[in-house]
């Protein structure tokens, strides 16, 4: 009784899990697949049985390669399985034990990276919008920087011929009132000269930020 229930609930797991599960003869015939990798190929599983593996690769010569390389120890591989559904193929992960010499015949785990590979390729495609957009960013903030630097040489190169302009008057042929508005109006310049560095400076996207703590 033991045995037996442990043997169907082994195959009730075959049968049920998510996955395909094939036997082989070593050249490729069917022996066995269970109903889900009838889904994954639309054809049905009595249809399958007794027919060859390689009609159902995508490139049927594979299978030799599959097979040589198992007796190398190499037991997974990638391939692209035809399917009825749509008329498409499909990404595959497979993985093969050999069963000898308990059973003559080679067992097969197969799962489906349609979906996975889906993922990868969001993935790639997300990172390189991301990519593009940081490109675009660094190339305006590259820009942006130009710009203000343009503005600052604009705008200081008459602010300094103001305050040269200005040290050249002599104030002793000034009045006094004058000679309080000629240092208003170059400590003005000099003030807007300041005020057009700490712009640049403000504006710069490298500029650290200084952060003090306050009640």
């Amino acid at each position: 009784y033991s045995l037996e229930t442990a043997d169907y609930t082994y195959r009730l797991l075959i049968e049920k899990f998510r996955q395909g599960a094939l036997s082989i003869s070593r050249n490729g015939l069917i022996l066995y697949c269970n109903d889900y990798f009838s889904e994954l190929v639309g054809i049905p599983s009595e249809q399958i049985i007794g027919t060859y593996l390689n009609e159902y690769f995508d490139n049927p010569t594979q299978f030799v390669q599959i097979i040589q390389a198992l007796r190398y120890g190499i037991a997974t591989h990638e391939i692209f399985f035809k399917s009825n559904n749509e008329k498409k193929t499909f990404p595959a992960y497979i993985a093969l034990t050999d069963l000898e010499p308990a059973v003559e015949a080679i067992g097969i785990v197969i799962t489906d990276l349609t979906e996975k590979k889906k993922h990868e390729e969001a993935l790639i495609r997300h990172q390189q919008e991301l990519e593009e957009k940081i490109k675009e960013l660094n190339r305006i903030n590259t820009n942006l920087e130009e710009f203000i630097h343009v503005i600052s040489h604009d705008l200081k190169e008459p602010l300094r011929k103001i305050v040269m302009h200005n040290d050249r008057i002599d104030g002793s042929y000034l009045s006094e009132t004058d000679a309080k508005s000629m240092n208003v109006l170059k400590s003005s310049a000099l003030r807007l000269n300041s005020l057009v560095d700490d712009l640049v400076q403000y504006s710069s996207h490298t500029a650290q930020e200084e952060r003090t703590e306050i009640n």
